[in-house]
């Protein structure tokens, strides 16, 4: 048995370095409008407010058991996936831009908009609201680990962020949460055969 030393750890004098879960990009890509304008405003823009993505477990969804009963003995067969999308939460920080809009809330809306707007009651179809969205996590080099790319993307859901407002807390940053549901993904790991 190896004593638990530095040099008896591969990682260690391999150098290995650790993943971490701030080295994270998002970029959002909403969908065009009949002018050629994007619904959603700057992509590049929405890249730097986002805060934190949540629900990337789902990119392996676990998988159902099948059983069979011969008397008292049972066998067990993997049956099919749970599930066979995405749900992803993302938070966004917020800011008013020169014109005091808040572009960032003004951008989902303007998206949810075209699925539902509550002003007029049009619905939109699924052609024109969707979208898509670029994932990517990388080391601290900036050397790409892991790319996951989410087409028919669109936001559902309630936007939470925007109802609750208080003087308990002056210095308070107000974020705006979005969760977004994608209907299928390709991903490239390093290591992994492309999907």
């Amino acid at each position: 048995m190896a004593l638990s030393h530095y040099r008896n750890s591969v990682p260690s004098v391999g150098h290995f370095e650790v993943v971490n879960p701030s080295l994270f990009e998002v970029t959002i890509l909403p969908p065009i409008q009949d002018d050629g304008n994007e619904t959603a405003g700057d992509s590049a823009l929405m890249l730097e407010h986002v805060r934190s993505i949540d629900g990337l477990d789902g990119l392996n969804p676990s998988i159902g058991v099948a059983v069979q009963k011969f008397k008292q003995a049972e066998r067990h067969y993997a049956g099919g996936p749970d599930s066979t999308h995405l749900e992803l939460t993302i938070t966004f920080s917020l800011n008013l831009n020169t014109s005091h809009e808040n572009y960032i809330y003004t951008t989902i809306r303007k998206w949810t908009n075209l699925i539902f707007n509550p002003a007029t009651g049009a619905s939109g179809l699924k052609a024109n609201y969707i979208g898509s969205m670029v994932i990517v996590e990388y080391d601290r080099d900036g050397s790409i680990w892991r790319k996951i790319t989410c087409h028919d993307v669109f936001p559902t859901g309630q936007i939470t962020g925007m109802g609750n407002r208080s003087y308990e807390d002056p210095n308070a940053a107000n974020e705006l949460t979005v969760t977004f549901m994608v209907d299928y993904w390709d991903e490239e790991v390093i290591g992994l055969p492309a999907t």
